[in-house]
């Protein structure tokens, strides 16, 4: 039943007295202030005296729906708007509640059908076409999410959160050109967008356009200097170039930020295979393979350095490892 009780079907529900209605309205008024003011807890008990008092007071159980959704009470928020949709069952802001609390639960086609609802009564929301489109995402339904991106920025052309989604979705589908194309809007919009500049370096370097690629990496150093992803693109595009001191040296850093990620440390090992130094190069490599094991790359560097190091033995063992990972 929930915390308040069975929902009614909407013509199962009756008006209360106006002297009833003006006491629930008010308590209303009171938590929303309340809410303003970070005083939660009062807020919610004045909302369910409103909800109690005049069960037929909408703002109140949206109001509870909303409050407790931040509070991260999801079935007590599911409740109160499942009350309130019975009264309003058009309303925009209780069906996207809805379909945010479903979005967060994983049960995305429920959230679908709240998003949609919810747009069909204002076509111009434009978090409602976001949401929808991210929720097309984790379904993996590609071409919808990207329907839903264009009809948000129909309404928005200069969002560059929108713009962000459409990259990383155009990333997923490998277009790599109409992925570029968007990131690139995104920076223009917001310059120290750290994300859509570190997929600008990623792509291009993809594309093999590394001068470029190593342009991306600085701005988006200049953003945020102790950001480990950006040092490790860094890295990876100077290795591409031949750069190998500098690529160990932006790993060496990466590693400093965050010696967590077994990506910085088997980069770290490549740079130094290719500057020669076999013994680092193997040593860094494990390092990588003891946080991720069967990372390739560092099966690859384990290999080579072994090879060259007089262990041809355990040197083509990890080559063959490395051979297997990719097969996965």
């Amino acid at each position: 039943m929930g915390l308040f009780g069975k929902v009614k079907k909407h013509n199962e529900s009756m008006s209360s007295p106006p002297e009833v209605q003006q006491h629930s309205a008010a308590l209303v008024r009171s938590a929303c202030d309340k809410i303003r003011a970070g005083k939660i807890g009062p807020a919610v008990a004045e909302l369910e005296e409103a909800v109690k008092t005049d069960p037929g007071c909408f703002s109140a159980w949206v109001e509870l729906g909303e409050t407790n959704w931040t509070m991260g009470d999801a079935d007590v928020a599911r409740n109160a708007l499942a009350h309130a949709l019975e009264l309003e069952p058009d309303n925009v802001r209780a069906l996207g509640l809805m379909g945010e609390i479903y979005l967060d639960a994983g049960d995305f086609n429920t959230s679908l059908t709240y998003f949609r609802r919810a747009l069909s009564q204002k076509p111009d929301l434009l978090k409602g076409w976001g949401f929808s489109g991210d929720t097309y995402l984790k379904t993996e339904s590609f071409e919808s999410s990207l329907k839903c991106y264009e009809l948000a920025l129909q309404e928005s052309p200069n969002n560059a959160e929108i713009w962000h989604l459409m990259g990383d979705t155009y990333l997923t589908l490998d277009r790599l050109e109409e992925a570029l194309a968007a990131y690139r809007k995104v920076v223009d919009l917001k310059p120290a967008f750290l994300e859509a500049r570190r997929s600008l370096a990623y792509i291009l370097c993809k594309l093999g356009d590394y001068e470029k690629a190593l342009v991306e990496c600085e701005a988006a150093l200049r953003t945020e200097p102790t950001d480990a992803m950006s040092w490790r693109l860094l890295g990876q595009t100077q290795l591409s170039l031949g750069r190998y001191e500098e690529a160990a040296a932006s790993a060496q850093t990466a590693i400093d930020i965050n010696p967590e990620v077994a990506e910085a440390w088997s980069l770290r090992g490549l740079a130094l295979f290719n500057l020669g130094r076999c013994a680092e190069a193997a040593s860094s490599a494990q390092r990588a393979l003891n946080l991720q094991p069967g990372l390739q790359e560092a099966l690859m560097v384990m290999g080579f350095a072994n090879a060259s190091l007089g262990n041809k033995k355990a040197g083509a063992k990890y080559l063959a490892e490395a051979d297997r990972e990719v097969l996965k």
